[in-house]
């Protein structure tokens, strides 16, 4: 169970806004929850590279694993200023790196972090020294973090990122990141389809397109895979969903005095007995746990907007890594180093 202040945010503008309060040292501890594909780390990225240069711009930002003493040197070295743990779920594998984290994540107005180790990397590293970090905390499961973490339950401002499809799709349009709008108006038109928002569609339906797929096929059958994840396994099951989908983003049926009443009439009406009042509102709460309710008007009205014409500086970051890695990457194939140069493999 989440913890009765959690605030539930569905929009990229309101939940950049509150980064931006973190970043800005409004808040000593908070938490986002959110599934996969929903942009939370490069969303939070993109913000903490927007806000350098101005006042709070300097943190630390601890992705995926690490060992207990590097946590601990980061935390040390970055006692007076902010700290992002990404993936969070990968620290809390480690015991030492939990009693650590509880340290760091205590919203008091000093917090102590000790670690009386004995190890001989440990140099000339405190066994304890005081902090006035802020922490955010990055998860997909809620669960494993609160059963390690007591503090979250009351200290922490707790935030389930859960846009919907449609805004997620507006922030894909709107996002200045996203450069074909082909494949942008082509899920648009399919979205309500899709019962599991994420951004993972558009980029695969990219991908398809770029490698010369029938990439409109590929990606309607992407969108159905999700719904047979949904719906069960059988054709009817998802037929069913399919449809109800479609009646949910018709907004015709709005208009009317009885709107459900009408969606449950059309619904029986396709498939008889199969097709009951129960049914309809079993598969309609599905889709509205996964994906939120909107309309096909309201995705018509989001405008396109292509990419900007001044990459962020977390855009030029970005190619710039790639554009090392593919150097480093030709070098290597041209000295012959990589797997397969000699048509021989070595022993893994």
């Amino acid at each position: 169970m989440l913890p009765p202040h959690t605030l539930v945010v569905e929009d990229f503008d309101e939940f950049r806004e509150l980064i931006q309060s973190w970043i800005e040292g409004h808040y000593e501890l908070m938490v986002i929850l959110g599934g996969a594909g929903l942009g939370k780390s490069e969303t939070i990225e993109r913000q903490m590279s927007a806000s350098k240069g101005k006042a709070n711009s300097k943190w630390a930002y601890v992705k995926g694993k690490i060992t207990p003493l590097k946590l601990y040197q980061t935390l040390h070295d970055y006692r007076l200023l902010p700290i992002i743990f990404n993936d969070v779920d990968t620290l809390l594998k480690d015991e030492t790196n939990v009693s650590l984290l509880k340290c760091v994540c205590d919203t008091s107005k000093v917090k102590t972090v000790q670690w009386s180790s004995t190890h001989a990397a440990f140099g000339t590293l405190p066994k304890s020294f005081d902090s006035i970090s802020q922490a955010l905390l990055i998860t997909n499961s809620w669960e494993k973090v609160s059963q390690n973490i007591t503090a979250l339950h009351n200290r922490g401002v707790v935030v389930l990122f859960r846009p919907t499809a449609l805004e997620i799709h507006r922030e894909v349009g709107e996002g200045g990141w996203f450069e074909d709008q082909e494949v942008w108006e082509f899920i648009g038109k399919n979205l309500f389809l899709m019962t599991r928002p994420d951004f993972r569609f558009y980029l695969h339906a990219r991908n398809h397109k770029r490698a010369g797929k029938d990439w409109k096929d590929l990606t309607l059958r992407m969108l159905e895979t999700a719904l047979d994840q949904d719906a069960g396994q059988t054709r009817e099951e998802k037929e069913k969903l399919v449809h109800v989908a479609k009646l949910l983003a018709d907004s015709k049926f709005d208009q009317m005095n009885a709107p459900e009443t009408e969606r449950e009439k059309i619904f029986k009406t396709c498939f008889g007995r199969g097709g009951s009042r129960a049914t309809y509102h079993r598969h309609k709460r599905k889709l509205l746990e996964r994906r939120g309710v909107f309309d096909m008007n309201a995705v018509g009205r989001i405008q396109w907007q292509g990419p900007t014409s001044a990459p962020t500086d977390f855009d030029i970051k970005q190619s710039q890594r790639r554009a090392a890695l593919e150097l480093e990457r030709g070098e290597l194939v041209r000295a012959g180093g990589v797997l397969g140069a000699d048509d021989e493999e070595d022993d893994l």
